[in-house]
């Protein structure tokens, strides 16, 4: 039963992911494409894909998409540090896009990740649960916050928080 939900829980994600932003250049399609979908969004009509046309995006997409799974999986970050720098300097996608996208992808490899950890017993669901209540209140006000910050600002505020947070993790805890 899970995986079925899952399964309706991701495309459904991806569904509102490709509606509400159908200004990605490489999300349109002008040729036919697998996947392909007719979806009206205020009063235009454009085609959309689940594949991009291009090849370069398609595997520069696949390539984020495993390397974002992998370090979720393994150190239990989120996609930002991989997702957020491929689509804006490798497909020109804008910064506040990249970090909604970003943000989107967490949820499926997250849910993943903490399956697995859950099914080996690492995964303290009280802990857990506080922490999701109170990320959710942050979350709010953090993406409110965003859209009054420009996106060279947003591009430097997450490089400075990367480069804290990685030589942070090089002194061991006390």
């Amino acid at each position: 039963m899970l995986p079925l939900i899952y399964r309706f829980l991701l495309i459904s994600l991806i569904l509102y992911i490709i509606r509400r932003n159908s200004a990605y250049p490489f999300l349109s399609c002008r040729k036919c494409c697998l996947y392909g979908i007719k979806e009206s969004f205020n009063g235009r009509e454009a085609t959309m894909s689940f594949l991009p046309t291009n090849r370069r995006t398609l595997i520069i997409l696949l390539l984020a998409g495993v390397a974002t799974g992998l370090v979720n999986g393994l150190v239990g970050i989120g996609g930002g540090t991989i997702v957020i720098p491929a689509l804006v300097f490798f497909l020109g996608v804008a910064q506040h896009q990249a970090h909604g996208t970003s943000l989107a992808v967490i949820l499926p490899t997250s849910l993943t990740s903490a399956l697995i950890y859950w099914y080996h017993g690492h995964l303290p669901i009280s802990l857990t649960f506080i922490v999701a209540l109170t990320g959710m209140v942050g979350a709010y006000i953090g993406a409110r916050l965003m859209n009054l910050i420009s996106p060279k600002n947003l591009r430097l505020l997450l490089g400075l928080f990367m480069i804290v947070a990685g030589v942070r993790m090089l002194w061991p805890s006390s």
